[in-house]
């Protein structure tokens, strides 16, 4: 069964995906920057029951470039690895 909990984490406790493909630009990070300031975080990152990163390595970019300390994070459990690799 999988399972999804809304939480607050340190940004240097998010692992990110090792396998993640996308090379992700300095102007997406500054985008979603931009975005924070103007919006908020609307989007959480999404982890894994380790805090490996299933959705949202640019969000974590975006805050370790802005200094936050902890950001919201939607940790979802009882995912396959296969079900976590096609996420």
């Amino acid at each position: 069964m999988i399972e999804k909990k809304l939480t607050r984490m340190k940004v240097a406790d998010l692992i990110p995906y090792e396998r993640n493909p996308r090379k992700i630009p300095q102007e997406a990070i500054n985008d979603v920057k931009e975005s924070y300031m103007q919006c908020g975080v609307i989007d959480p990152i999404e982890v894994d029951e380790n805090n490996v990163i299933l959705s949202g390595h640019t969000r974590r970019l975006a805050a370790i470039d802005m200094g936050l300390d902890e950001v919201d994070v939607l940790k979802v459990s009882g995912l396959t690895e296969q079900q976590k690799r096609k996420y």
